[in-house]
């Protein structure tokens, strides 16, 4: 006749909507159907470019002159798909992780994509970015940006041009790049809210 502990929580769990949780397969763009370059005089870069595609390693991107990045001193890299320029992939985005709390992480930067039909899409990394549209960008508390298209598009080429670090150093460090051919099915990072005291 007691009401205790363990009746509060059959009660609990018994007004608790479960519902069924099914795993998502994230298609990515193969490392073989993509080509990494630095189409710019000013860019120099240590360690391999086509560990940017594999995750093996992270690459450090640095102006010629070992002036901080800036507007004016900014460093790039260009992803090429497709076997043959007139090739392009379909796909829905891109994530760029970079290294968090290093000071060489990236904190602003634009992507721009190159359509298959000629179109440019031009896409801002950085504070004015991080509200949440059809096309954006947004920062990870990881440090990893996560560009969306708004959709699927035919991409024949994507450019990243940085202009800022977080310690406005000159350099700028990448670990991966990731294409993705669908930015729906993408699993996003955990939020990491785990109280403080």
């Amino acid at each position: 006749g007691a009401v205790d502990l363990l009746d509060l929580q059959m009660l609990a769990e018994g007004f608790e909507e479960t519902e069924p949780v099914y795993s998502t397969v994230t298609v990515r763009i193969p490392e073989t159907l993509t080509a990494v370059s630095l189409e710019d005089e000013n860019t120099v870069a240590t360690g391999s470019l086509d560990g940017l595609l594999t995750g093996d390693g992270s690459v450090t991107l640095a102006t010629a002159s070992a002036a901080p990045i800036s507007e004016e001193n900014p460093v790039n890299v260009t992803f090429q798909f497709g076997q043959t320029e007139e090739d392009s992939v379909e796909m829905g985005g891109l994530v760029v992780q970079t290294p968090a709390g290093s000071g060489n992480e990236i904190t602003q930067a634009t992507v721009t994509v190159e359509c298959m039909d000629g179109t440019m899409l031009e896409i801002p990394v950085g504070a004015v970015s991080r509200a949440r549209s059809s096309a954006g960008a947004t920062v990870q508390a990881d440090g990893s940006i996560v560009i969306d298209f708004g959709g699927q598009i035919a991409v024949k080429k994507v450019s990243i041009k940085i202009t800022a670090t977080a310690n406005s150093t000159s350099l700028a460090e990448i670990t991966q790049v990731e294409f993705l051919n669908d930015m729906e099915s993408r699993i996003p990072e955990p939020e990491m809210d785990i109280p403080e005291n």
